[in-house]
């Protein structure tokens, strides 16, 4: 992976770390203010003209945060989509589902397995812009930041083999990281 495509994994990685939460925790914590005022100003003959102010306040800061979370989001959707365009001339984009499932798992820390060099090699691969999920099944899905994968191994210590491929994968991304960062 070229340093502009490992940048522009990076950029979907900030992506997927976007407070969005936020938004809503504000709203809810606003609409708390607003009962609180409607309780202390019972019987207040200003009471409608300061609660109607309240909940425009509420509404226009809550709206104007959320758009400029989408405003931030989309810049930075396209300017991943640029480097990632910029550093894989030629290279086919990827399919919507895979990409829409790596730009979901993309920053979530990787499942946990009883095997501890397991989630030593995922949490590795995780960091280098990978993303992993846990199957029903048990077995752990791989993808790369570019579309590579999934790659597929069992998450249960039956056999070593799952265990070496994983290894083996996690030293193919460190070999090809050292060759893009020289």
């Amino acid at each position: 992976m070229s340093s502009v495509q490992a940048a522009a994994a990076a950029l979907r990685v900030v992506i997927a770390q976007l407070p969005k939460d936020v938004v809503t925790r504000l709203d809810s914590d606003l609409a708390t203010v607003t009962d609180l005022l409607r309780e202390t100003l019972g019987t207040s003959c200003r009471e409608q003209e300061v609660l109607f102010e309240a909940n425009s306040l509420r509404s226009g800061l809550v709206e104007s945060l959320a758009e400029v979370l989408n405003w931030v989001e989309r810049a930075l959707e396209d300017k991943a989509a640029q480097l990632a365009d910029q550093g894989a001339p030629g290279e086919a984009a990827l399919p919507g589902e895979v990409s829409r499932k790596v730009q979901e798992l993309r920053g979530k820390p990787p499942p946990k397995t009883s095997d501890k060099d397991m989630n030593r090699y995922m949490r590795e691969i995780t960091s280098q812009g990978w993303a992993v999920e846990k199957t029903g099944g048990n077995h752990l899905k791989v993808w790369g930041p570019a579309g590579e994968g999934p790659y597929v191994f069992s998450s249960t210590p039956s056999t070593a083999t799952n265990n070496r491929k994983l290894r083996a994968l996690t030293e193919q991304i460190r070999k090809n990281n050292r060759k893009d960062n020289t």
